[in-house]
């Protein structure tokens, strides 16, 4: 430091520890960086994520409730979210190593309403992994 202390500082707080999960080769993914994804992708108005093992591999599965009052075309949707996080360099790596698949789903129920203070969380269902992250 400038200031000529002794005492450690701090960098700068990329993301929360419990806001993120530990993924095949040790990637780190957060859910900002999963919101900076989706809610790019017109159309989408909520998401949830689950992260799972499927036989050899970890599974990405995206839930997404799309803008109802708009005709939207889900398939098209579908394919645009999925291209935007299998062009993402942590998650694309990981896909390229077989390590990784992502699935897209449509969440049915109506998303719930908040006052702000609610955090979105990656349900992380993988086998010795607790409930969320």
């Amino acid at each position: 430091c400038s200031c000529g202390t002794i005492l450690k500082r701090l960098d700068k707080i990329h993301y929360r520890i419990d806001n993120s999960v530990s993924l095949a080769d040790a990637e780190k993914l957060t859910i900002s960086e999963l919101d900076e994804i989706l809610f790019a992708i017109e159309g989408i108005l909520d998401f949830d994520i689950v992260l799972t093992n499927e036989m050899d591999r970890e599974c990405l599965t995206v839930w997404i409730y799309p803008f109802l009052r708009e005709s939207v075309d889900m398939k098209e949707l579908f394919e645009r979210a999925y291209q935007s996080l299998c062009t993402y360099p942590k998650i694309a790596a990981l896909i390229q190593k077989g390590k990784l698949a992502v699935e897209i789903r449509q969440k049915q129920e109506k998303p719930e309403i908040y006052n702000g203070m609610h955090k979105r969380k990656i349900f992380d269902r993988r086998k010795n992994q607790s409930e969320f992250v």
